[in-house]
Order: C-alpha cells, then structure tokens, then sequence
C-alpha cells in the first residue's frame, strides 16, 4: 500500500494534469473567440471594398451615359425634330447615337425617344432595349445627384448581362426627350470573378431583380454557376443573399453553402442599383491558422503530462522505500 506520501505526489500530479488541461482549454477557446472576431472583420472589410468597387462602376457608367447625353448637336437635333418632325432630324439623331456607339465599346444599343414616348432613333442591338415607358424628367431617384436612372439589368445565359440606363435630353431648359442606353455588363463580371486578396476559398456572390422581378446570383468562378436566386438551396448562403438584395448589410458565421461547406460571409447592399453584395469565405480556411494552434498546443501539453507522470512516478517510487 501507498503511504501518505506517494499518495500526495500523485494528488499533486493529477492536479497539475488538471490544470495544464484546463489552461489549455481555456487558451484555445479565447483564440477562437479572436480569430473568429478578426476574420469576420476581415471578411466584413472585403465586403465593404467591393460594395465600393460596384458603386464606382455605377459611377462610371453614370458618367458615359451622362457624356452621350451631352452631346449639343444630339440635343439640338431632337429638338428641330420635336418642333418639325423633319426626317433630316431624325437622321441626323441616328448618325450621332452610330458615332456615339462606335466610340463607347461598351454600349450595345441606344434610342432616342421623343415626348410622346416615340422611337425617334435606335442603333445596336434593338432586341436588348427594356419595354419601359420612360420618365422625361428622368428623376426616379431623388436622392441621387445624377439625371441619370438606373432602369434594370437583364440576364442572358450566353453572354454578360444588359444593363439599361435613361435619361433626359435638356435643351434651353426643355426636356425634348429621353436617351434609352444599353450597356454590356461585363465588367460586373469580371469585378465578381476578381479573387484578389480572397484567400484559396474566398468569392463574391451579386445579386439582382431582373426587369421581371425575378433574382438572380452572379456568381462566376469559385461561388458556382450564376442563375436565379431560387435554385440556390433553402436557407444556407441564400438567406444572407436576400437580406443584402433586401437592403439589409450584415456579418454571417458558421453559414452553409451550396457545397455543403460551414462558411463565414458578410453582405451589402447597393441602393444605387438595387443589388445586394456577398463576400463568403470558407470556415476551414479561416481556422487553419486556429487548427495548427490547438496541434501545438495538444503536443505541448501532451509532453509536459509525460514528464509530470514520470517525475511523479519517480518521487512516489522513493517515497515507497
């Protein structure tokens, strides 16, 4: 039988197991509570970049449409035609809108119309023109400083989204007509493929109500096939994608994809245009760092238990004597 001492020794032992147990619990949880607080704060930064990255295109196609509608010679045309009806005017408007075209390669169509909603001209592509009935004064947002408005964006499977824009041919303070601009949506795709500064996992997922109403994800590359919202599965990464598309911004972890893989997202939305944005990342990737901790951390204790075991084996054996 132990005596007294022996018995001690292993007390004290099983205590110091116990401790560097506990310690080590505690370590590893408080590290996953900060890693998880400076990743989702990462991925919410990532989020808010590429909101900002969308706002700057918006900005830009602003500011060609803008530039079309400027042209004098345009503006001046339409109105001989307004007060005329004279086919040279009309032609004249064609030739401008074709130069107009030519110049800007992102732009597939445009038309003219006049204050009764006439086609005056049309150049590109017709068949890409929304069926809209459009507003002169051109102001459907008043909180935006630009006379130019955002009508819509419709998908095609076989090339990069339409996007079509409007706004109001002013001449000496007259509203003559509207100008219907068609552009080509590809730098909304490469701006969602873009995986610079994602990590191995990391993507951006757009979506957007086409002129039907109905949503679509863009999400080209990593995120998957692009489509309507509704084939993505119920729940899972589809929730934060409604609540951006919703208007409501927010941070996401442990959210299932359409993978099946637990991912951490952050959302935003784009009342410019009426889109939502989402930077998901996957968990596994974001704990990596975590997991090479706690195997440190599992190696480290199992090696001190070893030695804590030995020396107390050692003192017990000598205080058997």
């Amino acid at each position: 039988l132990m005596d007294l001492r022996t018995k001690l020794v292993f007390a004290l032992v099983l205590t110091a197991l116990g401790s560097m147990l506990a310690l080590g619990t505690v370590a590893y949880t408080r590290a996953r509570v900060l890693v998880t607080q400076v990743d989702l704060a990462k991925v919410e930064a990532l989020a808010q970049t590429r909101a900002e990255a969308v706002d700057q295109l918006v900005s830009t196609w602003d500011e060609r449409v803008s530039l079309i509608a400027s042209r004098t010679q345009l503006r001046r045309s339409l109105a001989a035609y307004g007060r005329t009806g004279d086919p040279a005017a009309a032609e004249s408007i064609g030739t401008i809108l074709q130069d107009a075209m030519d110049a800007v390669r992102t732009v597939r169509a445009l038309e003219v119309r006049d204050r009764a909603g006439a086609t005056v001209a049309r150049v590109g592509d017709a068949g890409t023109m929304p069926l809209v009935n459009p507003d002169l004064e051109g102001d459907g947002d008043a909180d935006r400083d630009s006379p130019v408005v955002f009508d819509g964006i419709a998908f095609d499977a076989n090339r990069a989204p339409a996007l079509f824009f409007r706004t109001p041919l002013v001449l000496d303070d007259e509203v003559w007509g509207v100008l219907l601009v068609t552009l080509d949506g590809g730098e909304v795709l490469r701006l969602v493929e873009s995986v610079e500064g994602m990590g191995n996992t990391g993507r951006t997922l757009l979506v957007a109500r086409d002129l039907d109403g109905t949503a679509h994800v863009i999400r080209p590359g990593r995120a998957g096939p692009s489509g309507p919202l509704d084939a993505l599965p119920a729940g899972g990464i589809a929730d934060p994608v409604r609540r951006t598309l919703d208007g409501e911004a927010g941070v996401w972890a442990e959210v299932v994809d359409g993978s099946d893989e637990s991912v951490w997202a952050a959302g935003r939305p784009l009342p410019d245009v009426g889109w939502g944005l989402v930077v998901a990342f996957d968990e596994a990737e974001e704990l990596a760092p975590l997991q090479v901790f706690g195997a440190e951390l599992r190696d480290l204790a199992l090696s001190l238990s070893a030695i804590a075991i030995l020396a107390g084996t050692l003192l017990g054996l000598r205080f058997a004597k």
